[in-house]
């Protein structure tokens, strides 16, 4: 059965996840067990100077190419830290994988390779009960959970990190890190230029903002100009399929046609729902996060499984298919099936139960289980409630995907998650202090900032090169979210090869 759409998304998202290890697996030599796992006495507050309270956050370490450094002086070498962010950081192939442009570089430069766990992810819980309870009720959320105390976690283990006990007097610590943690790695170059020597911060969204509208406009940007150069009729197909379906939604004959293709349950029926307008904008951000995922990760490793889309497959799909409802339905399944091809038989849009997991305030992180609810409550944490906002919305009226996902929607999510102060007013006030700190002229010294053009969250993007601060913007076209940082691949953008020697 069909997930709801945030846990959908999530999901998605972490699927592709796995699914790029599994085929980097297949294609890679085994590294050996080559990193080692440990814990970090980490300050649980830091702008708290009266409390002693510490945590153990986790980190992997990788010293194969230390230890065959020809100069192990004191004096330091390179250090490459990985940056973890909005969900688990246990893959060690992150760092021990030579087919990695980090991995290759730090081959090069006899570097020591570390990947550093976030907050409140995996099994880095700054506040345990019972033995395996992580407390993430929202007054432990509120105060611990923020990119600011993420930020200080990071100076504190650069200033405090040592190597088998040896004080290396200066040691050059270069930041890595996509996505949220491509936002961390800029951050921390511009707070704290003095701690690292340079940031490589691919795809890093770097302005707070509320409804990030623009991120369904660089979907539509990513479909339609893919459909220029290939299938002329796929983004005229795409937005009369969605147009079709909203429209389908409001009738009795169009909702019973989506009953019996999406096979809802329970079905869209007025007679029935307690709020039909609710249950039909629920479905309508359902059908609609598959795509936000092809387009985000177009050309990742996921697009290997002949059962995945990208943007490629989409167009071939809607150019194939004369009925584009039946295009979107079989995109919406084929998206979601599990990782053995199987195809799930019902749509669930029951809102209410599918919102259960993630309202617990503490969660067994022994249980990888409901690792998932976890990790979804903590990123939706930081975007509503921290607050960095980053709530992708269609709101712009005009759009392919208009109406699909209304930041009403989104809201709406953080306070049924969460509770009734997280509402509009909150997370706008907390979006516009957030951005007092990361302003959007963002400016530092020492630091690459990579975006795709068909990503998304490239709208929220640094584009500013200052060569005489050694800033530089790269942008790569026809790439998305976080690839650069990615192996190379056949038939991946043709610039991307240029942008990882940029490094």
């Amino acid at each position: 059965m069909a997930q709801s759409w945030f846990e959908m998304d999530m999901k998605l998202h972490q699927n592709r996840h796995r699914n790029k290890f599994l085929q980097i697996s297949k294609g890679a030599a085994d590294a050996g067990n080559c990193a080692e796992e440990s814990y970090f006495t980490q300050i649980l507050d830091h702008f708290d100077n009266k409390s002693t309270v510490t945590w153990n956050q986790r980190y992997q370490i990788n010293d194969k190419y230390l230890n065959n450094a020809k100069n192990s002086s004191l004096d330091g070498p390179a250090i490459f830290l990985n940056i973890g962010g909005e969900q688990e950081t246990i893959d060690e192939r992150v760092i021990c994988y030579e087919i990695f442009p980090m991995v290759k570089m730090a081959k090069q430069h006899n570097a020591l390779l570390i990947q550093l766990e976030h907050r409140f992810f995996g099994k880095s819980f700054p506040i345990i009960k019972n033995g395996s309870m992580a407390d993430m009720s929202v007054p432990t959320l509120r105060q611990f959970l923020t990119v600011q105390q993420a930020l200080e976690d990071l100076a504190n283990f650069i200033r405090n990190f040592k190597y088998k006990n040896v004080e290396w007097k200066n040691p050059k610590w270069i930041l890595f890190g996509g996505s949220y943690p491509g936002s961390l790695c800029a951050w921390s170059r511009a707070k704290y230029p003095d701690l690292t020597v340079g940031g490589i911060c691919s795809s890093a969204p770097i302005w707070p903002k509320m409804d990030f509208y623009e991120y369904s406009e660089v979907m539509e940007f990513a479909i339609t100009n893919y459909s220029a150069i290939k299938y002329p009729n796929c983004a005229k197909s795409v937005t009369d399929g969605f147009t079709q379906l909203r429209q389908m939604s409001y009738t009795d004959n169009g909702r019973n046609t989506l009953n019996n293709l999406f096979n809802i349950t329970p079905p869209l029926n007025p007679k029935t729902s307690a709020d039909i307008s609710f249950d039909i904008q629920n479905f309508h951000a359902s059908v609609f996060s598959p795509f936000v995922n092809i387009v985000q990760y177009n050309y990742d490793y996921a697009y290997l499984s002949s059962s995945k889309y990208n943007i490629d497959k989409v167009c071939k799909k809607f150019s194939t298919t004369p009925d584009p409802i039946k295009a979107i339905r079989d995109i919406f399944f084929g998206e979601i099936s599990d990782s053995n091809g199987n195809i799930p038989t019902q749509f669930s849009n029951n809102y209410v139960a599918s919102i259960i997991g993630f309202k617990q305030t503490a969660y067994n992180f022994s249980d990888a289980r409901i690792a998932q609810f976890s990790t979804l409550r903590g990123w939706k944490w930081l975007t509503c409630g921290s607050a960095l906002g980053w709530l992708p919305t269609t709101d712009n009226p005009n759009g392919m995907f208009s109406h699909m996902m209304p930041l009403s929607k989104i809201i709406q999510l953080c306070t049924d998650i969460f509770d009734p102060s997280i509402n509009a007013d909150y997370i706008s006030k907390k979006v516009a202090e957030t951005e007092l700190q990361f302003p959007r002229n963002y400016s530092a010294t020492n630091v690459v900032l990579t975006n795709g053009d068909y990503d998304p969250w490239s709208a929220l993007g640094g584009f500013t090169t200052n060569e005489k601060m050694h800033q530089f913007s790269v942008i790569t076209h026809g790439a998305a979210h976080g690839a650069d940082s990615n192996p190379y691949i056949s038939g991946e953008p043709d610039g991307l090869q240029n942008t990882r020697k940029f490094y």
